[in-house]
């Protein structure tokens, strides 16, 4: 049976990749790191004394700023039938410092999910979303819904056949928990998705058309 021996502490809300070793006689480890604003870091990891060290690591330009101008932080909001989702909220700690701060202007808000097939989605890189971030002052959100695997089959199934309206509810509580936090309003605030989420934000467009500024499919 397999024990848990000791934490690894990372840099933040992230992505771990790798971590796999062919020689079961092998002392250490590497493994890679990703979030919303970091795009690259690779660990080697001693696993007697648990010693982590960065080996390389791929950098933003100046011009973007540092890892440590940025914040993402997690929230968990109410949907419709009571259920609580947890989101991602990132942004340039100057856009917004805390969570209960408030902008002195609704903040340009791009809310991303994908809520099918039992896909998690996780913090990954993107220089898009460094645009949106930085040149924009704008804020990302990226709500975990259901019908996603973030919370094992049964979160996956609730989101499913005759379930599915629960995956729109879930996002559409996302963009309503944005504008009554007054982080931004529904003239700043666009809904996105791809695949599955292409289906996702057209649904909620048409079900809730004026919750939301516009739709990137």
């Amino acid at each position: 049976m397999a024990q848990h021996l000791h934490t690894i502490p990372l840099p933040g809300f992230g992505t771990v990749g790798g971590g796999g070793n062919s020689d079961p006689n092998e002392k250490m480890m590497f493994y890679t790191y990703t979030s919303f604003t970091v795009p690259s870091m690779q660990f080697k990891l001693d696993l007697d004394t648990y010693k982590n060290e960065l080996v390389s690591e791929i950098t933003i330009q100046p011009k973007v700023g540092k890892p440590d101008d940025y914040i993402t932080e997690q929230v968990w909001y109410k949907s419709k039938d009571g259920t609580q989702v947890p989101m991602f909220l990132v942004r340039k700690k100057k856009t917004l410092p805390d969570l209960e701060s408030v902008p002195k202007k609704p903040i340009v808000t791009n809310l991303y999910a994908y809520g099918g097939f039992g896909s998690s989605t996780q913090p990954e890189y993107s220089p898009t979303l460094m645009t949106l971030l930085n040149d924009m002052g704008g804020m990302y959100a990226v709500a975990n819904i259901r019908g996603g695997g973030e919370f094992g089959e049964k979160w996956h199934t609730s989101g499913i056949k005759d379930k599915r309206q629960n995956v729109f509810d879930d996002f559409i509580a996302a963009g309503e928990f944005l504008i009554e936090k007054q982080f931004t309003d529904s003239k700043n605030l666009f809904i996105q998705g791809g695949s599955n989420g292409g289906t996702l934000v057209t649904a909620v467009a048409n079900q809730r058309p004026g919750l939301f500024a516009g739709v990137i499919g």
